[in-house]
């Protein structure tokens, strides 16, 4: 009736230093998560776990990025079925963060009730709650934790929705959220880390996928909104972007792919101050696949980024 498993977890990605600044190698930085610890699961009669887990997590930044973060994490998992398909349960965290910057160091609690159900053509999953983080300076904070995600599919076709909600520090943003669809070519989740802050996130995504012509013409739609709520500085940003992609599969070995995407960002600063950037980005790719083992990639892209000042308007090619 028990089972224990050690698990990793490691995520290396390129994002932006500063959201409203180019997307050029100087305004880049590779950040790390790395994620692992032991898991107990217990089992008992009627299908009913609980499951613990304690987990180090360590974020490092290859550049320009001093807040990083190491943290120990417990948390654990109660679920009861209510019949095949579906179960309710309660879950917790609790995690300990310290940083580079001593003042953002930060103890983090969370409790919440979980429901998951699926079908033939369906699955939901959704947990609610509340957040608290307290940091020690003594200043703490408190907000709703809400995690969703579905997936649904009819003839065709296949409609996907998320939603993250939570409080977090601005090193780790929504680098550890596991529900998200992560489907965009732009306007990464997580940027402007040098602003050292506690931030209460709410991101959205959406998509609908759809075979126009079965085996060899494909559909893609996407949307996202994005709301970061700081808790101390006088920084509010809100995002909201879009992106249609066209898949056309020639043969088996040959497929190509266009895809143009549209993000607008709002930044509300200090004095009133409000800065308001547009992105446009076109993008075609070509692949060929020699053999199981080897793929051919030509990629050719545009991105145009304007600013309401127009101080740093800038084309990528």
């Amino acid at each position: 009736g028990q089972s224990l498993f050690w698990t990793a977890y490691h995520n290396r990605s390129r994002l932006r230093i500063d959201s409203q600044k180019a997307n050029a190698q100087a305004n880049q930085t590779e950040r790390q998560l790395f994620q692992t610890g032991p898991a107990l699961r217990l089992n008992f009669e009627g299908d009913r776990t609980l499951d613990f887990n304690l987990s180090y997590i360590d974020s490092s930044f290859s550049r320009d990025v001093t807040n990083e973060s190491k943290q120990g994490r417990f948390e654990f998992d109660y679920r009861q079925p209510l019949n095949v398909n579906s179960s309710i349960g309660v879950s917790g965290m609790y995690s300990d963060v310290s940083s580079v910057i001593a003042s953002q160091n930060y103890q983090s609690s969370r409790l919440g009730v979980n429901y998951d159900t699926s079908g033939l053509n369906m699955n939901l999953s959704m947990s609610l709650g509340a957040n608290e983080i307290a940091k020690e300076t003594g200043i703490s904070f408190a907000g709703l934790f809400l995690s969703f995600s579905s997936a649904f599919q009819t003839e065709g076709a296949k409609w996907r929705f998320s939603l993250n909600r939570e409080l977090t520090d601005s090193s780790i943003g929504l680098g550890l959220a596991n529900n998200l669809l992560e489907e965009f070519s732009f306007g990464a989740r997580d940027s402007d880390f040098n602003n050292n802050d506690i931030v209460e996130r709410t991101r959205i995504e959406a998509s609908y996928s759809k075979d126009l012509v079965p085996g060899r013409w494909a559909f893609v739609a996407s949307l996202f909104g994005d709301q970061q709520d700081y808790q101390t500085l006088l920084l509010d940003k809100r995002a909201l972007g879009a992106e249609l992609k066209f898949k056309y599969f020639s043969t088996r070995q040959l497929r190509f792919e266009y895809r143009v995407s549209w993000g607008d960002d709002i930044t509300d600063e200090p004095n009133n101050f409000t800065q308001r950037s547009t992105e446009i980005f076109h993008r075609l790719e070509c692949w060929y696949k020699l053999n199981r083992r080897l793929d051919f990639v030509f990629k050719i892209g545009k991105n145009r980024k304007f600013l309401a000042s127009h101080l740093r308007d800038h084309d990528e090619f």
